[in-house]
């Protein structure tokens, strides 16, 4: 189950991790960490290098989707 935290980082996973720690005020490190947990949670592979531009974007939010629905979070 992904925490508040690492939705709101999910929810900015388009953008490069220096510009979601600007947004979010946290270290690039801390987005960095917060990523691959979001990654893992939603099983999702090879992701910063293999998921780019909108194929990244829509795969981020497919995942997230299907992660709220299995967990019982709606939408």
């Amino acid at each position: 189950m992904l925490t508040p935290r690492q939705y709101g980082v999910a929810d900015l996973a388009t953008l490069r991790p220096e510009e979601i720690a600007r947004a979010l005020g946290l270290s690039e490190k801390t987005v960095r960490n917060y990523l691959d947990d979001v990654y893992d949670v939603l099983h999702l592979k090879d992701h910063d290098r293999e998921l780019q531009g909108f194929r990244r974007e829509a795969l981020i939010t497919l995942a997230v989707l299907l992660h709220r629905l299995r967990n019982g979070q709606g939408s």
